[in-house]
């Protein structure tokens, strides 16, 4: 047991291994709560749930490692969030087609005034 610790600390790899025992700590605690919890549902929905997120930090890590930095996008996913809930609870049924095309003009102002606004300032680069 010791020699698999050593090489573990070695390798780098305890982060990562930290963070898969917390995750499986986590669905234990969970499981407790709730029998539904390690359901295959469940599971999946919170795995769309997580790609979403993904998918809005890779861009911006992509953003970042461009050489510029947008701290808007936590911004944007709210603001989306809400008025994409707001057209689902004005709407109906009908909601759930108009989110996107709702929260996008938002998300285009915001980047557009971002983009413009960004050569004038004296930000270091």
């Amino acid at each position: 047991m010791n020699a698999l610790v050593i090489r573990l600390r070695r390798s780098g790899h305890v982060p990562v291994l930290a963070a898969a025992a917390c995750t499986v700590v986590l669905l234990l605690v969970g499981s407790l709560y709730s029998s539904n919890f390690l359901s295959v549902d469940y599971l999946l929905l919170q795995l769309q749930i997580a790609s979403f997120l993904g998918i809005i930090a890779t861009g911006a890590m992509l953003v970042i490692l461009l050489g510029g930095i947008d701290l808007s996008v936590p911004w944007l996913v709210t603001v989306g969030g809400v008025m994409s809930a707001a057209a689902a609870g004005w709407w109906g049924d009908a909601g759930a087609a108009l989110a996107i095309p709702s929260a996008s003009p938002a998300a285009l102002c915001s980047g557009w005034s971002t983009a413009s606004a960004w050569p004038t300032c004296a930000c270091p680069r």
